[in-house]
Formats: structure tokens, C-alpha cells, sequence
């Protein structure tokens, strides 16, 4: 993928990360159309509808997530940052300067480590993309 798309698909990750808890503006996301996403749906026998999309979209985002999570017991060490920042943020609702407080960070750090996190985040959804689509295509 070329840099302007890998931009715009990083921009698309960071907007799903802010409304992590809205499964309807998931459901609706340009994310929800990911392949990845189908996997992550239940089907129950029931329509699925742009709520299961959201739910599903919203479950591919935290495996993605989690990837950044070092194994152990969490830790303000260096390697935890990528995770907490994201996690804290997205997930738990927290403010910046509760995470900077957290971590020792300046609120210039906090930013860059969370852009770089993002970034993380938006190449493990496409690995999972492109492993969905690799998978889907042999069957």
C-alpha cells in the first residue's frame, strides 16, 4: 500500500479507536467492510444487522490491541507504553494527563508514542486483513 493510503487507513484506525464503545458509528465505520470483520461476526441464525458489524469491528480493533501487550504483569517500563497509552485512552476513557502522570511522560511523548501506536495497531488490522483475504481465497 502506498503511503497516502497507509495514511488514510491509519486515520480510519484512530477515528474507530475514539468511538470504541458506539457499535452503531462502528457498524457504519468504512472498517466494518474489512474482511476481517466478517470473521468476528456471530452468526446465530438471527439477520445480522450494522450493530453485529460495530460489535464485530469493535472485537478486531482490541485483537489488534492487544498485540502491542508485552506478556507479564503490567508495568510502566518502557515496553508497556504503546499498550497503556492506547488502552487507557480508547478502552478505559482515560485523559492524557492521567496517562502522562502514569507513565512519567511529557504530554509531547504521550502524543508521538500514541501516533506510533496507532500506526502499530493500523498494520496489525491490515496483516489480519490480508490473512483474512489469503485464507478466504484458498478455501
Amino acid at each position: 500500500m502506498d503511503t497516502m493510503a497507509n495514511e488514510r487507513f491509519r486515520d480510519l484506525v484512530e477515528d474507530a479507536l475514539r468511538n470504541l464503545p458506539s457499535y452503531p458509528y462502528l457498524g457504519e465505520h468504512p472498517l466494518a467492510g474489512l474482511g476481517i470483520v466478517d470473521s468476528y461476526m456471530v452468526h446465530n441464525g438471527s439477520p445480522v444487522t450494522y450493530l453485529d458489524k460495530g460489535r464485530a469491528l469493535r472485537e478486531a480493533i482490541l485483537t489488534a490491541l492487544n498485540e502491542l501487550k508485552p506478556a507479564g504483569e503490567r508495568s510502566v517500563v518502557k515496553e508497556w507504553h504503546p499498550y497503556i497509552i492506547l488502552y487507557d485512552e480508547y478502552v478505559e476513557g482515560k485523559k492524557t494527563a492521567e496517562i502522562m502522570s502514569e507513565l512519567f511522560m511529557s504530554e509531547g511523548t504521550v502524543y508521538r508514542a500514541r501516533r506510533e501506536s496507532i500506526e502499530a495497531v493500523a498494520r496489525v488490522l491490515m496483516e489480519m486483513e490480508v490473512e483474512a483475504r489469503e485464507g478466504n481465497s484458498s478455501e
